[in-house]
């Protein structure tokens, strides 16, 4: 298992960037084209694991699921444009291009496992981000308070280092 010191780090200055493609920018208004940039942003100064690479937001076809999705080998994100996208799942996309870093540069870790993004990237989401939510993707509707989900998160990673049970005693944790 990979330790945990090196899957949580806290938020710092960033030298990645991203470029949002034509295709993104025309469905959205310019007040949403702002937010979507203040929110890549602040990911990005989440995952100093993606410093140095440029992301690609690209729009998700219509045909595919509403939820955004990565690929991680290409460093894309795409998102849905018919509706403003959450922060938590620009967080997670970003996670799964920082996991596949990690993974590439010999950490223990399972690059494409959804649960463990998940719990990854709330351990690096800001608290406020989550005042919304309701539910943490794959894993389910926590009954503890949301500004407890990143501090259990972040334990989880630490558990994880000791014992492979570590999503269902993420699970207990937030009382799912």
């Amino acid at each position: 298992m990979g330790t945990a010191k090196n899957l949580y780090q806290p938020p710092g200055p960033t030298t990645s960037s991203f470029q949002i493609l034509d295709s993104v920018k025309q469905d959205l208004t310019d007040d949403q084209l702002e937010e979507l940039r203040n929110h890549i942003s602040c990911g990005l100064s989440s995952f100093p694991e993606l410093n140095g690479i440029t992301i690609t937001v690209a729009k998700q076809a219509k045909s595919e699921s509403r939820y955004a999705k990565a690929d991680n080998e290409n460093n894309i994100i795409f998102l849905p444009t018919h509706e403003m996208c959450r922060p938590v799942a620009i967080f997670h996309e970003l996670s799964y291009l920082a996991i596949r870093q990690l993974y590439e540069s010999g950490a223990d870790i399972p690059y494409t496992n959804p649960k463990f993004c998940s719990i990854f990237s709330i351990a690096r989401i800001p608290t406020h981000f989550l005042a919304n939510e309701s539910e943490i993707a794959y894993l389910g509707k926590p009954n503890v308070p949301h500004r407890k989900w990143p501090q259990i998160c972040r334990r989880t990673l630490e558990y994880r280092d000791q014992k492979q049970n570590y999503i269902k005693q993420c699970k207990e944790w937030l009382e799912i």
